[in-house]
């Protein structure tokens, strides 16, 4: 992306007409992959968090919470690559075809942040509820879940 003018202002590109297109493609992989990757980072978790999970209501929370991600990046990674008809328009301005609005597609962003962040509260969260049950002393349980708290960060 900055080979081809990532981080510059519009008007100090050489060649515009070259490099927007370039920009604007591995700016959309770049997408696609930050979403993949965050689900990855999650489900991780999540599966890490299940090996440790005592308690029925844990466990559901935790594949409730890993189906709720796995269908809220599948549904954006959808969304993120057919917004715009022909896809390719997303990258090269100059074609012929129409897009999504802006404001729908920061109100889709807003949504996943929104759903994100609640996810991400309740992983860091489930330490607490595992370590409650363990069998240790209560400053071992308040290092353990402290740790596992910061990993779910």
């Amino acid at each position: 992306m900055v080979a081809h003018g990532g981080g510059q202002h519009l008007t100090d590109l050489e060649d515009p007409a070259h490099d927007i297109p370039k920009w604007g493609r591995a700016f959309f992989i770049a997408q696609i992959m930050y979403l993949i990757t965050l689900w990855g980072v999650k489900v991780s978790i999540a599966s890490l968090l299940l090996r440790f999970s005592t308690s029925k209501p844990v466990t559901w929370t935790l594949r409730s919470t890993a189906i709720v991600i796995t269908g809220l990046t599948l549904a954006f990674v959808i969304w993120v690559t057919f917004q715009c008809d022909p896809v390719e328009k997303q990258w090269n301005p100059s074609l012929e075809g129409t897009c999504a609005s802006r404001q729908s597609y920061m109100v889709s962003v807003y949504i996943l942040n929104s759903i994100s962040a609640a996810t991400d509260i309740l992983m860091a969260a489930m330490p607490i509820f595992i370590v409650r049950r363990l069998n240790i002393d209560r400053r071992m349980k308040c290092y353990t879940a402290v740790t596992m708290a910061l990993g779910s960060l």
